[in-house]
């Protein structure tokens, strides 16, 4: 039995005709690279990261999208794109979107046995997100240096025959930006 890699809460955009906008939805990340979310008691939707997953992106380099009232927070979001679909979820801030993307990478190449610690809200590894509070201040995880003001946003291909991951400059965020 694939035990579980990440949990949590996380608001999907649902464009369906009758009920469209963001619900909140309880998901799970199993080793085994099954993705599933539903209300808590029933799974809605599953795929599996390791045959379905294309790729996944974050919140602006994404696509732009209304946000729920009272959420101004794009890089917050990211998007699940497989063969013939997109899921779009939102995370509470961008560690907790961060952790996701990069625990949904790592899901892809991982085996059952490297399982990773569950950490609700925790920046993904390496990444040390830039606060709106910290401009330019030193900050003790990044021994010391400042905030950089434009932190680059990678892309990586998800399949294993793209070898290169692509590198793009993000502009600043604005939140006063809409579409």
């Amino acid at each position: 039995m694939a035990s579980i890699r990440r949990e949590g809460f996380l608001l999907k955009r649902d464009d369906s005709w009758m009920f469209p906008g963001w619900k909140k939805k309880h998901c799970q990340l199993k080793s085994d690279g099954v993705f599933a979310f539903g209300d808590g008691k029933h799974v809605e939707h599953h795929f599996n990261t390791k045959i379905d997953l294309k790729k996944v992106e974050q919140g602006f380099e994404a696509e732009s999208l209304n946000l729920p009232k009272g959420r101004s927070d794009m890089e917050s979001m990211f998007v699940v794109h497989l063969k013939h679909k997109k899921y779009y979820f939102l995370a509470s801030n961008i560690g907790e979107c961060l952790a996701w993307i990069g625990s949904i990478k790592n899901s892809q190449t991982a085996t059952s046995s490297a399982v990773a610690p569950i950490s609700h809200g925790a920046t993904a590894p390496g990444y040390h997100a830039p606060s709106p509070h910290h401009h330019g201040q030193p900050h003790p995880q990044n021994h010391g240096q400042p905030y950089p003001q434009n932190y680059p946003v990678q892309h990586q291909p998800i399949h294993p025959q793209h070898q290169q991951p692509m590198h793009h400059q993000a502009p600043p965020f604005n939140p006063n930006y809409h579409h």
